[in-house]
């Protein structure tokens, strides 16, 4: 597989993923609204994308996108940070315009291989009660608009693309440099503030959560598209399923899906006191109580009642209810081969470096 589509390849994660595309000797046509979206700030060889103007909610656009590519990697979502107004629209009409491209595509003698769809732990929900970690057997269980409509779309791959060989890929809260989610812990401790999430669970020390950076997300993509090529050719002697594109045709969801990781299991002082070292700060603890989520919930369905779409953003709220957002990656390390993580110390400071670089933060932080 030579030449890549990339959806959403402005966005956070896609300019890391071209970036590393590119780093492999892979040609990559990227889909923008504008066409050459000009500079970006993780995207230093933009010059060499082939710039394709089209938007996944313009279904006609998609149609020659699809043309003449090995393999299309949608990347291309509205995130929660954005509001709920786009989540039916772009992610679950996006995706189901991109199917039906697709479909079209892998008619002609220059059609796509293979689609690598870039989901979330969202669309699968909280860690299940009793369990240490979610794993793809799990019954998917999502909490939030958001996560509804990743979980629809991956439905929608599962109905629409039955002869073409499809991968949904499950992260976590993705972190690493330029991301603008993870940015609100390290501003807040900056600020001489660490929040400190009181868990609901009796007795549960404290809640948790799997990370993946940024980087190790654009491999472990790289590892699925190497391996669907022939790169690997023999799976370990205990896999359960052999990495090959019949695998991944007229299957069902379940087989389809897996959940990457650099890190299955954090407790979220651990990454605050991390955070809080990479940028040289002793905050101060602040507690929040369910008692205060639950109000600040309460008060952002009430403004979203009237028409405040701007400010506390209630999806956001809702992930803060459960305990663990904790999954498991084994299934993919057993399919793909193990993407050796990057440490969270490293990887946090790493980023940490970036912010204060961008001007993003302006403290002066310490190394670890």
């Amino acid at each position: 597989m030579k030449k890549i589509l990339v959806t959403g390849a402005t966005g956070f994660v896609g300019q890391h993923l071209c970036e590393k595309l590119l780093a492999s000797h892979y040609s990559v046509r990227g889909l923008s609204r504008r066409g050459d979206p000009g500079p970006l700030p993780n995207l230093p060889s933009r010059a060499k994308i082939e710039w394709f103007k089209g938007d996944l909610t313009e279904a006609p656009t998609l149609l020659l996108a699809c043309q003449g590519v090995d393999a299309v990697i949608h990347a291309g979502a509205m995130r929660p940070l954005r509001g709920t107004g786009g989540f039916e629209a772009h992610n679950v009409q996006g995706t189901k315009n991109l199917a039906d491209a697709l479909k079209h595509a892998i008619t002609q003698p220059s059609g796509p291989a293979l689609l690598i769809f870039i989901s979330s732990l969202a669309a699968g929900g909280p860690t299940p009660e009793r369990k240490p970690l979610r794993q793809e057997t799990d019954s998917d269980s999502p909490t939030s608009t958001y996560g509804r409509s990743k979980l629809e779309c991956e439905r929608i791959l599962e109905r629409e693309l039955s002869t073409l060989p499809w991968i949904s890929l499950r992260p976590p809260s993705v972190y690493g440099p330029g991301d603008d989610a993870m940015f609100s812990f390290y501003k807040l401790i900056s600020r001489g503030i660490m929040p400190v999430m009181v868990p609901r669970t009796p007795g549960l020390k404290s809640k948790s959560l799997s990370l993946i950076y940024v980087h190790d997300l654009t491999h472990q993509i790289l590892q699925v598209l190497k391996t669907m090529d022939g790169g690997r050719s023999t799976p370990s002697a205990d896999s359960t399923l052999l990495a090959k594109p019949e695998n991944f045709r007229n299957g069902t969801l379940a087989r389809n899906v897996f959940y990457v990781t650099s890190q299955d299991s954090i407790p979220v002082p651990e990454l605050t006191r991390t955070i809080a070292r990479a940028i040289g700060k002793r905050p101060h603890a602040i507690q929040i109580t369910p008692f205060i989520v639950d109000a600040l919930l309460q008060i952002a369905r009430i403004r979203k009642a009237f028409g405040f779409t701007r400010g506390w953003n209630s999806e956001k709220l809702l992930d803060l209810i459960p305990d663990r957002w904790c999954c498991s990656a084994a299934r993919f390390k057993e399919t793909f081969g193990d993407p050796h993580p990057t440490p969270l110390e490293q990887g946090i400071q790493t980023t940490a470096t970036w912010y204060v670089k961008s001007g993003w933060l302006k403290s002066p932080f310490n190394s670890l």
